[in-house]
């Protein structure tokens, strides 16, 4: 819930792998925002594609006053989720794959390999759902 005193502030909400941050969406970047909030409400944001390998993943939130300068929370966990696939559907074929994955960065952009003989292979994720978040407690 968020509270009345939420007027003009500024979310942000990360989502971070094992080896840090993977991507973010930021209010103070994309402006989007609403102009007030009343009473107690629900703010959620969506990221409409993961192109994430397989790895467990959390996602943080901040919320700073309107300059951005201002911390009304820093920055803390408020779910968690899973990315679990087959790879080799996304064009993954690696002896080490598996050795490999969980220590690499976790957002694959898609690409594509052009080989000596001409033969282009193409790479990327296709479009999945994560598993339902694992809320957090709230830390005060």
């Amino acid at each position: 819930m968020i509270p009345s005193e939420a007027i003009l502030r500024r979310w942000k909400v990360r989502v971070e792998g094992p080896a840090g941050p993977c991507f973010t969406a930021n209010m103070l970047l994309d402006g989007q925002r609403p102009a007030r909030l009343e009473g107690t409400g629900r703010l959620s944001c969506r990221f409409r594609s993961l192109p994430l390998l397989p790895q467990s993943y959390v996602v943080r939130m901040r919320m700073a006053a309107s300059d951005g300068r201002d911390t009304i929370f820093g920055l803390q966990e408020v779910a968690s989720f899973i990315v679990d696939g087959n790879m080799e559907e996304d064009g993954f074929f690696g002896e080490r794959f598996f050795f490999h994955a969980p220590r690499s960065t976790p957002v694959v952009v898609p690409y594509e390999w052009v080989l000596p003989d001409g033969s282009v292979r193409a790479v990327g994720i296709r479009h999945r759902e994560a598993s339902a978040p694992r809320e957090q407690a709230r830390k005060a």
